[in-house]
C-alpha cells in the first residue's frame, strides 16, 4: 500500500502485542479505542478554542486593521471620479 510522504501513524490497540505488527506506527497509543478518542477530541476541542480567541490578541487587531486600511486606498486609487481604472473593472466583474 502506498501512503503520501511524510504521513505519521498512529495506532490506538487495547493489545499492546498489537502494537507495531502490521507497521510501524510514528505513535502507539494502548488503550481502548472509544476512550482514546474521547480524550483525543476533548484536547482538540480545547486547541480549536484556544486558537479561535487570536482573534483578540492586539497585533491580529493591528493586522486585520492594517489590511482594511490598504484595501481601501487600493479601491481609492482605483476609482477615478467613479470610473472604475481597467484593473478595478476586472475585480468587479
Amino acid at each position: 500500500m502506498d501512503f503520501p510522504k511524510g504521513v505519521k501513524f498512529i495506532q490506538v490497540d487495547i493489545s499492546p502485542f498489537e502494537i507495531g505488527r502490521n507497521w510501524k506506527p510514528d505513535v502507539a497509543i494502548i488503550g481502548d479505542i472509544k476512550i482514546v478518542l474521547r480524550q483525543l477530541n476533548s484536547v482538540i476541542k480545547k486547541q480549536l478554542q484556544k486558537k479561535e480567541n487570536y482573534i483578540q490578541k492586539p497585533r491580529v487587531k493591528a493586522l486585520i486593521q492594517a489590511k482594511e486600511e490598504f484595501e481601501r486606498e487600493v479601491h481609492e486609487e482605483c476609482m477615478v471620479e467613479d470610473i472604475p481604472t481597467l484593473q478595478s473593472a476586472l475585480f468587479m466583474k
